[in-house]
C-alpha cells in the first residue's frame, strides 16, 4: 500500500492592502483595492485625480506607498462628493 502526503501550498505573505508583497504593483493590483474599474482608474490619472506613476515599458507601476496615498486621496474625495463610494 502507497501512501501519499500532500503538503500545502506555502502561504504568500500579504502587506495591509491585502495584495501579495512585492516592490511595484500593477494598474490590476490598485483597482482591486479600490474596487474600481481600469477605465475608471485610467480616467482619474489623466484628469489629474491621482499623481502619475512610474511607467515601466508603457505600463503603470505602483508602490505600496503610492496606493496607500492615492486610497486616502480617494476616501478625501468621496466625503467631498467628488467621487461616489464603490461600497454597496
Amino acid at each position: 500500500m502507497t501512501v501519499f502526503f500532500y503538503m500545502a501550498a506555502p502561504q504568500i505573505p500579504l502587506n495591509d492592502l491585502g495584495l501579495p508583497a512585492k516592490d511595484y504593483y500593477t494598474t490590476a493590483d490598485l483597482c482591486k483595492v479600490l474596487n474600481i474599474k481600469p477605465d475608471t482608474l485610467r480616467h482619474r490619472l489623466r484628469n489629474g485625480r491621482y499623481p502619475e506613476s512610474l511607467k515601466v515599458g508603457g505600463k503603470r507601476r505602483f508602490t505600496e506607498i503610492e496606493i496607500q496615498d492615492i486610497l486616502e486621496t480617494t476616501k478625501v474625495l468621496i466625503r467631498k462628493g467628488i467621487f461616489a463610494s464603490s461600497k454597496h
